[in-house]
């Protein structure tokens, strides 16, 4: 399915991804629009269908020319549907691109709750069915196998690559995310170094285990063990969380975006270019700026920016544009 994008496309889409209400979309002449195409797929990985949404740029119907693509991530709760519908991804990108090139294609994939990682245990279809914090119906939400991040890094960017006309290379390739969707964006950049090389991670949790100090200063604070994390919750974790991280903190540490810097960085192999960016009334602003003052410890290049803002939609969508102006400049090349 296909149309150009609107307001009302964007409506119809958030109803395909269960949700509700959709945000307005400024009006644009039709030439100057982009579409918005809805595809599902088999994913090996999670032994089911996906469906993911394209967005495709104004210049995309002129055969020959091959474009960067960027992988966008949904947060907790969330559906791939919601960067249309509450970020006016569409009307923000035909915006940003008729500045200037590069043009780049827009993926939005169906992310589950699933911090978009491969998960240490797979609860299956039936558990995942008896959760009653299902965030969708189970028939699109629960899968055989939860390795989230073979199903983005492998086989999404594989039936991405066959479907469309993408410059199917790690150079022109890149992720972003809000909220656990930036959280499984960092995640993926740094593990998957073959795919991506650049990654934006906006309002992400994205020093999962800091336990403090609150303001951050340094030294910051780790979590060494299952009871230090609930303690600091208080409450304990959930199966899903366990399955999900694992059963000790080895298992949990392979999910650790400064580890798999740390990791990258000891390999000799190169990083992705990093942006991470955090509302100054964020919860999780201590854990940005643990985060980043542990990529300058390692001395790790990347952009660091604090904005007056929340944990909310108004801001991703103020600032939209700018991430997509910076993968542009960290994305270009001739299309081919």
């Amino acid at each position: 399915m296909s149309r150009p994008c609107s307001a009302g496309s964007a409506a119809l889409l958030l109803a395909l991804a269960g949700s509700a209400a959709a945000q307005s979309a400024p009006a644009a002449r039709p030439s100057q629009r982009g579409t918005v195409q809805v595809r599902s797929f088999y994913s090996a990985a999670l032994g089911a269908r996906k469906r993911f949404l394209v967005y495709l740029p104004p210049s995309y119907p002129r055969r020959g020319t091959r474009y960067p693509v960027v992988y966008l991530l949904h947060g907790r709760t969330g559906n791939e549907a919601e960067w249309l519908a509450k970020g006016d991804l569409d009307a923000v990108a035909d915006s940003v691109f008729a500045a200037g090139p590069p043009p780049l294609i827009l993926v939005m994939p169906d992310g589950d709750n699933s911090f978009w990682v491969n998960w240490e245990a797979s609860p299956g279809v039936a558990a995942c069915a008896g959760d009653s914090l299902l965030a969708e119906a189970p028939s699109s939400f629960c899968v055989p196998v939860s390795r989230y991040g073979d199903y983005v890094a492998r086989d999404l960017v594989a039936q991405v690559d066959s479907a469309f006309r993408t410059l199917a290379d790690r150079a022109h390739r890149g992720v972003a995310g809000l909220s656990m969707g930036g959280t499984g964006a960092l995640t993926l950049a740094l593990t998957y170094p073959d795919v991506f090389s650049a990654v934006a991670a906006l309002s992400s949790v994205a020093a999962p285990f800091y336990l403090g100090p609150r303001p951050y200063q340094a030294p910051a604070g780790q979590a060494r063990s299952l009871g230090d994390l609930e303690e600091a919750m208080g409450r304990p974790l959930g199966p899903f969380t366990r399955a999900r991280w694992g059963p000790d903190t080895a298992a949990w540490w392979r999910h650790d975006p400064e580890r798999a810097a740390r990791r990258l960085r000891d390999s000799g192999r190169g990083l992705p270019a990093i942006w991470l960016e955090v509302g100054t009334g964020d919860p999780y602003l201590d854990e940005n700026r643990a985060f980043a003052a542990a990529l300058r410890e390692l001395h790790v290049a990347h952009q660091y920016l604090e904005r007056e803002g929340g944990h909310q939609w108004s801001y991703w969508r103020a600032h939209l544009g700018e991430t997509l102006r910076w993968f542009q400049h960290r994305l270009a090349g001739d299309g081919r």
